[in-house]
């Protein structure tokens, strides 16, 4: 193994660096298969089944619950600018001008 490195040092740079990823390259995947190895046996130990009773809603009642309420929350964000549009062009025309001066009237 020592022979190995110091063959290693005597190489170019590019050479090493090369070693070196292919090096770092093959510990990461070792870790990587036993890790997933590791996993899919804790999953097949364990029961992710739902109720047989259970009521899973599909995917497109999801969906289109979902889209009613982004339509519902668009159409309440529409009225809310509406309504400070109307408070804004209301309190434009009660306020006055007098002596080069705009007031606010109450």
């Amino acid at each position: 193994m020592f022979d190995f490195f110091d063959k290693l040092r005597k190489k170019p740079e590019a050479e090493r660096r090369k070693a070196v990823f292919l090096m770092s390259l093959s510990i990461t995947l070792i870790v990587a298969v036993i890790w997933g190895i590791g996993m899919a046996m804790r999953i097949s130990a364990t029961d992710f089944a739902l109720p047989a009773n259970s009521n899973v809603p599909s995917l497109k009642d999801t969906l289109s619950s979902f889209s009613s309420q982004v339509g519902q929350l668009i159409n309440n964000t529409e009225q809310a600018i509406q309504s400070v549009s109307s408070s804004t062009a209301a309190a434009d025309s009660t306020s006055t001008v007098a002596n080069g001066t705009s007031t606010l009237s109450e």
